[in-house]
């Protein structure tokens, strides 16, 4: 439908058709309503999460695959002068690879570690049907990228590996223990903790791998052209550095933990005030207190963020990114927040200990808290 619409014909020379000019005139006034630009992908069609540079539009929208509607748009909006400006992609949320990445979701599917199955890579429908194996490696910082999957394999020293969606075409990409993984923009962004927890990247097929600070790096996050993490040389203090490695600035005084970069601001537990939750600018101006709970497994999902209060009894809460409507979630111990679509997945204390030592167990429930499951 959208090529008929933005087709064009030559009649004595190329002219645009009433029809064309007349899509064109309602996307546009849709668009320069109500932002100031809106970012399109060269390739929407395997990727889902995209990221608005606009400090007035949401951090993020997922959505899922669009055919080829969207970069043809683009493309003819740049052409007649529209404004358009490139998206950042990337393979998975910031909040969820804070908090080991165990779930990422893609083009109506989610893709999730087991630990039922002795941590094996599943995917289901985002409605919870369907679940089916498709790797027996231990995935953890799950990214969907470009059609393909990329995670640290637990089974093999946290090495990155990737696979196709459907499981085939598995190939081992480093020999790095990688922690963190953020797969943004065809480059792979991780800390590698067989040369001291510094941070590298190289391309998604494993090439160009480049060493960019020195630093001992926690809980890091890619964002636009800016790398942030907590700096455990300066005592977990945040602090920012271009993606090449150039420019790097101190950003608080505080020994931060979880931190999550959504928008324009910066998230994290400040344990010099006992873990209460704040916030900040992505310069470090504007610090703000959001709670007095001791606030661990911070997740930011839009205008909301997902928390394990140590204040009471280590249960999921959320709060509103300004710091109201606090509200909680389940009843049990709880770690590792990932949210992915309509579900919450997490872990929690007191099962039986498996083959590899642990007595967490897996669980999901529904963004709301109801209809929990364990998936252990």
């Amino acid at each position: 439908m959208f090529d008929r619409i933005f087709s064009s014909r030559r009649k004595g020379g190329q002219i645009i058709t009433c029809l064309t000019c007349m899509a064109i005139m309602i996307i546009a006034f849709i668009l320069l309503s109500s932002v100031s630009y809106i970012d399109f992908s060269e390739d929407v069609t395997d990727l889902s999460e995209l990221v608005f540079k606009d400090d007035s539009m949401p951090s993020t929208i997922d959505l899922q695959s669009s055919g080829s509607i969207l970069p043809d748009i683009s493309t003819r909006m740049e052409f007649y002068g529209l404004p358009v400006k490139m998206l950042e992609i990337r393979g998975n949320s910031n909040g969820n690879i804070t908090n080991y990445g165990y779930a990422a979701i893609h083009d109506e599917h989610i893709y999730y570690y087991n630990s039922s199955t002795e941590r094996m890579l599943y995917t289901m429908y985002p409605d919870g049907s369907g679940g089916s194996k498709l790797s027996d490696d231990g995935p953890v910082f799950i990214n969907v990228f470009n059609g393909r999957i990329y995670y640290s394999n637990a089974c093999d020293n946290l090495f990155i590996y990737t696979i196709k969606t459907d499981g085939s075409d598995r190939r081992k990409l480093n020999d790095d223990s990688s922690w963190c993984i953020n797969v943004v923009n065809d480059n792979i962004y991780y800390i590698n903790e067989s040369d001291g927890w510094t941070i590298y990247s190289m391309n998604a097929d494993g090439g160009n791998r480049t060493k960019l600070n020195e630093d001992h790096s926690q809980f890091l996050n890619v964002v636009g052209d800016r790398i942030y993490y907590c700096n455990q040389n300066d005592d977990m203090k945040i602090y920012t550095m271009h993606i090449d490695g150039s420019d790097k600035r101190r950003l608080n005084e505080d020994h931060s933990t979880y931190i999550n970069v959504a928008g324009d601001r910066i998230y994290y537990s400040n344990h010099n005030d006992f873990g209460k939750l704040y916030s900040m600018r992505s310069d470090g101006s504007g610090k703000v207190k959001l709670n007095d709970d001791a606030s661990s497994s911070i997740n930011v999902v839009g205008n909301l963020i997902y928390y394990s209060n140590g204040s009471d009894g280590d249960v999921i809460y959320t709060i509103r990114t300004d710091g109201t409507g606090k509200y909680r979630l389940n009843d049990e111990q709880s770690t590792s927040i990932n949210v992915v679509g309509e579900f919450v997945f997490y872990f929690t204390w007191g099962g039986e200990y498996n083959s590899f030592g642990s007595d967490y167990e897996y669980t999901v429930m529904q963004i709301d808290g109801s209809n929990w499951r364990r998936l252990s």
